[in-house]
């Protein structure tokens, strides 16, 4: 069970790298700036979990009984991020950015512990079924009872055709501060 909970977070960080490769591409001198925070505002302005974190993330948080709508409700709830210092060199940037949010690390450590504890305190179930029930019925509650830290980290940028897009290693350290990892 701890193998499934394990994929299922990871899937969700797997999904918010894909969300994370493009940016804008206004010509004003804060391009750069604009391209993070228009990668940022998608994920908070987003009503869509499917759309965040993918169809394979969805179906295993259902299977345990979890809006995907609420996971992700319940994990951003009180999280905000500013765009700090941008350095531009040449067709290259770097900005510095501040995500102030729950640790998915935070939220799995809750979960197997309260896991662990509800299956003993209700003897152990036998069926996978009631694993999962458990599994489900503690998710939320340990994604809120997570502290929220800020957590800060260099985004680098590339300008490709005009347009600033988030580099590969850019897009790594954005969804590891969002998700806190």
């Amino acid at each position: 069970m701890q193998k499934r909970l394990t994929a299922l977070l990871s899937a969700v960080l797997v999904a918010f790298c894909a969300v994370f490769a493009v940016g804008c591409g206004a010509d004003s001198p804060d391009e750069p700036r604009a391209a993070v925070e228009a990668v940022l505002a998608r994920v908070w302005a987003s009503s869509d979990a499917c759309a965040l974190i993918g169809d394979e993330a969805v179906s295993s948080m259902q299977k345990i009984g979890v809006s995907p709508d609420s996971f992700m409700g319940t994990f951003f709830d009180g999280a905000s991020y500013e765009v700090g210092d941008v350095l531009v060199g040449g067709a290259s940037a770097t900005a510095h950015v501040v995500v102030r949010g729950r640790s998915m690390g935070d939220v799995k450590a809750a979960l197997m512990d309260a896991y662990t504890a509800k299956a003993l305190e209700d003897g152990g179930h036998s069926e996978e079924s009631g694993l999962y029930l458990i599994a489900g019925s503690q998710l939320l509650d340990c994604v809120r009872s997570s502290a929220i830290k800020d957590r800060s980290c260099e985004v680098s940028l590339q300008k490709e055709d005009g347009a600033w897009r988030l580099t590969d290693e850019g897009s790594a350290a954005l969804t590891s501060i969002l998700l806190g990892l």
